[in-house]
């Protein structure tokens, strides 16, 4: 699992060393840099994909005439504010090392001793907090007009992979409502709800500003846990380049080439897990659906497993303490698991070193906030405006009632 390490980058002054695991939060209030160090994060995974895939070619063009920060810029929409000259970014994943030192300087990648027999293909997708533009505008890969490839522009173009490449499944349900489920109609090229009780569909449009945030998580989660184990289409050409890839970087003897190149290519063709990046999960959902909705996470990440991975930043208590739960419910099953199944899916319950949480503070640092001895998240920091409300309840209720 990969490790990162920012300075000076917006609201971020110094993050100190983050290790992530398969499931991590980040929490803290709103401008304190969430939202930033998730999208560095995503980048670098995104930067090691290509490298590990595309080979020395990428690993060039990332190294020179400053491409590395202005992509980053251009993508995930970060403003050149954001960085000066001790800005610093220290990323180490599996397979590579990046490091990039002032906003003048070109970033210093290097492949790890292990690159060859551990390179890999992965399926990256960040899921930002503007996903309900899929429904709010109608015909938005259409309407949505840019000269910039960026994160919004992405994430349609993902929407869309996703949903045509369910056509198999094509009905995705609601985890928080088993009356609802998602289909992409090909024929009307519609985005669709289908409402079991009164057996009758609807355009996404027309429906609850929660439902329009949860459903473009559960298709693109649906989606990209599925293909893990699985390649897109390939091309003739596409063959070839892969094997050409492979053919350039080996120094295998002649007995050897054949059973080994076979492996290595299917490395580079066939996903072998996959990252979500998911901003504000709890938007415009009830505190149950958003339980419903990070179990349904969960369960998709835990069942793809090969360290596929999924980062959420929440503002939301209830999103803190479901997590909190499944943490308590991975204790509980090494003490008995025939009743802990009786109170969690066993699809849920993974180890709780799989858990990983921080806060991002006022001042721009991070803080690791799972209490190791006791299990749990700490929510002290998200969850302080309850002693806020007891508080002064209390004095409203002296003058009430004397």
């Amino acid at each position: 699992m990969p490790s990162i390490h920012i300075k000076s980058i917006g609201p971020i002054s110094d993050s100190g060393l983050l290790e992530f695991t398969p499931v991590v939060l980040l929490i803290g209030k709103q401008s304190t840099g969430k939202s930033t160090l998730m999208k560095i994060l995503c980048f670098c995974s995104w930067i090691e994909k290509k490298i590990m895939v595309e080979g020395e070619e990428l690993l060039s063009k990332y190294t020179h005439y400053n491409r590395f920060v202005k992509d980053l810029k251009a993508f995930h929409r970060l403003d050149n504010i954001f960085f000066s000259d001790k800005s610093e970014i220290h990323y180490e994943g599996d397979c590579i090392k990046i490091d990039f030192k002032g906003v003048k300087a070109n970033a210093k990648i290097v492949r790890k001793p292990n690159f060859q027999n551990d390179r890999h293909n992965t399926k990256i997708s960040f899921i930002p907090s503007e996903r309900n533009i899929v429904s709010a505008i109608k015909n938005v890969s259409k309407a949505y007009k840019t000269s910039d490839y960026d994160v919004i522009y992405n994430y349609l173009w993902e929407f869309d992979e996703a949903k045509t490449g369910l056509l198999t499944d094509k009905l995705i349900e609601m985890p928080f409502d088993n009356n609802i489920t998602y289909y992409y109609d090909t024929k009307k090229e519609r985005d669709l709800l289908y409402l079991k009780d009164l057996d009758k569909s609807i355009d996404t449009m027309y429906a609850s500003s929660g439902v329009q945030s949860a459903m473009p998580i559960m298709v693109i989660t649906k989606y990209i846990t599925s293909i893990v184990g699985t390649g897109r289409p390939l091309s003739q050409k596409d063959i070839t380049n892969a094997i050409a890839k492979v053919v350039l970087n080996s120094d295998l003897q002649d007995d050897k080439i054949t059973e080994v190149y076979l492996s290595k290519v299917r490395q580079l063709l066939f996903y072998k897990n996959c990252k979500l990046f998911i901003e504000e999960l709890e938007q415009n959902l009830f505190p149950q659906s958003q339980y419903d909705m990070v179990k349904a996470i969960v369960k998709g990440i835990k069942a793809v497993g090969n360290n596929s991975s999924v980062v959420m930043t929440t503002h939301s208590p209830y999103v803190l303490t479901s997590l909190n739960l499944l943490m308590k419910a991975a204790k509980a099953f090494k003490v008995d698991a025939e009743k802990t199944k009786g109170v969690v899916d066993e699809d849920l319950i993974m180890p709780f070193e799989n858990y990983s949480a921080f806060l991002v503070t006022d001042d721009g640092r991070v803080e690791d906030i799972i209490d190791k001895e006791y299990g749990f998240i700490i929510g002290d920091n998200l969850d302080k405006l309850s002693d806020i409300l007891s508080d002064e309840t209390e004095k409203l209720n002296d003058i009430i009632y004397g």
